[in-house]
């Protein structure tokens, strides 16, 4: 990369990507604070380039800095306002902020534009908004057309409805349902994992605390 950018360096248009695909490579290393670097230096080059904010606010959201993440997906969506990847990251960078309303609204708006079965994740992330705002009826039916259309593709949306019918004292078929989520994907059964990665939201986190107590489904 540095090659890369010693060759391309007074191209500004070129040596934005360039920098926005080491910030990616860094932070995929989980070098974050080094690729905040990169993303910054796109940004000063090209400041309307999407790609730089966009990343830039992914690693924001991934050292908890969610009021700088939003900002960055604001300035996508001020000069693109189409833009659904923008959409859905400002939706869990609210969830975080615990704004459910806003993140609701702005997963709706990413599903509007682009529809569930491009952005299938805007879909579980419009469930958990719902259910956080204790529209409990609203995240099952949400959660029950992404599974119908997925079935075993989608393991976070499996794994987000077993624990909704969890709560809602329907034990058994959560106990199934989470089992078929964890065997495609055992991450789930991570607390660690579903609360700093998966960055699930304060009552689904809640829930699964109280299902990994008492449930005999293994989660650890």
């Amino acid at each position: 990369w540095t090659k890369m950018l010693d060759r391309f360096a007074g191209l500004p248009d070129i040596e934005v990507r360039v920098r926005c695909n080491r910030g990616n490579s860094l932070a995929h290393q989980g070098k974050l604070e080094e690729a905040l670097k990169d993303y910054d230096r796109a940004i000063e080059l090209v400041p309307s380039a999407a790609d730089p904010h966009l990343n830039r606010g992914a690693v924001y959201e991934s050292l908890g800095r969610l009021e700088e993440a939003l900002k960055d997906y604001d300035v996508v969506l001020q000069d693109d306002p189409t833009d659904p990847a923008a959409w859905n990251n400002r939706g869990n960078a609210l969830l975080g902020l615990q704004r459910f309303e806003e993140a609701k609204d702005s997963f709706q708006q990413a599903l509007d534009i682009s529809g569930s079965q491009q952005f299938a994740f805007a879909g579980v992330n419009l469930a958990i908004a719902q259910y956080e705002l204790k529209e409990d009826e609203e995240a099952v039916k949400t959660l029950r057309k992404l599974l119908a259309r997925y079935a075993e593709a989608f393991p976070d949306a499996r794994a987000a409805y077993a624990l909704v019918l969890w709560d809602q004292g329907d034990r058994i078929e959560a106990e199934s349902q989470w089992d078929r989520a964890t065997s495609a994907d055992p991450r789930y059964r991570s607390e660690e994992w579903v609360s700093t990665f998966r960055r699930w939201p304060t009552r689904l986190m809640s829930v699964f605390k109280r299902f990994s107590a008492t449930t005999s489904v293994k989660v650890k």
